[in-house]
């Protein structure tokens, strides 16, 4: 089986392309947003691993993971399933708002 890797992937922002679907789209989603964390906290551990954060600041950055659950409720297919990587910090919040949608 040959997978075209050109159709495969996309490349933009991820939360736009998933406004734009309409339904269920994807079997699953895995992904590691940079939502949800400190680039403080990032660049203590790692030097330069903020570069290419975009979030100004956490509550800016949580919203993004809402909006990023709630899309992927909305465009994955039944049985299919989101992973994603956050901090733990927000584990509480981000379970509860799953919960809800």
């Amino acid at each position: 089986m040959i997978i075209p890797l050109t159709q495969a992937f996309k490349c933009g922002d991820s939360l736009e392309f998933m406004k734009s679907l309409e339904g269920p789209t994807f079997d699953h989603i895995v992904t590691d947003p940079d939502y949800g964390i400190s680039v403080e906290r990032l660049e203590a551990g790692v030097l330069g691993a903020g570069d290419g954060v975009s979030h100004v600041d956490i509550d800016h950055s949580l919203e993004s993971v809402f909006d990023l659950i709630s899309h992927a409720f909305r465009i994955i297919k039944d049985q299919g399933f989101l992973v994603m990587f956050y901090d733990l910090d927000h584990h509480e919040k981000l379970h509860q708002y799953a919960d809800q949608t």
